[in-house]
């Protein structure tokens, strides 16, 4: 099955041109892949795949970017198997995305939320009056004689 075929099943499937065209994209770059490094594996398996997402890593691409390839392949596998190319699925996004620690961009939002206050909002000497935190005790940092850990915290200033 061929890269045509793949497009025009993503067309009955209901996708917007631009999505078709990043999955195209993304699914040539692994053929490319495929041609250039694993001549002997077949179409698509759990080993290219694997060997695939190593390179990106290793090529130094953004986390969104290997998640945006992985998910471009998970639908491939899927066409794959409407058509009795692939008979299991290779790919299981649960698994094989690239997860970013939970919640870190609620904290890099806070913390620097307070950078701001800390330096540009407030003059005073006073910069926070208080500091209220969800401890966890496996991580604490002593800020500003107050306990702050890497979880959320809540502050107010004055």
């Amino acid at each position: 099955m061929g890269i045509d075929e793949f497009s025009q099943w993503l067309f009955t499937e209901g996708k917007a041109a631009k999505t078709i065209e990043s999955y195209v994209n993304d699914v040539k770059g692994f053929q490319s892949y495929l041609q250039e490094k694993l001549k002997d594996v077949p179409v698509l398996s759990r080993f290219s795949f694997v060997r695939y997402k190593e390179r990106l890593m290793k090529e130094g691409y953004a986390v969104s970017t290997i998640n945006k390839k992985v998910n471009s392949l998970k639908v491939y596998n899927n066409f794959l198997r409407t058509k009795d190319i692939v008979h299991e699925s290779f790919i299981q996004l649960k698994r094989d995305r690239i997860r970013i620690a939970a919640g870190s961009e609620d904290n890099v939002q806070l913390l620097m939320l307070l950078i701001y206050r800390l330096f540009f909002l407030n003059s005073s000497s006073k910069a926070i009056s208080r500091i209220g935190c969800i401890l966890n005790p496996s991580s604490t940092e002593t800020f500003d004689n107050q306990s702050l850990t890497a979880s959320r915290c809540i502050f107010s200033a004055l």
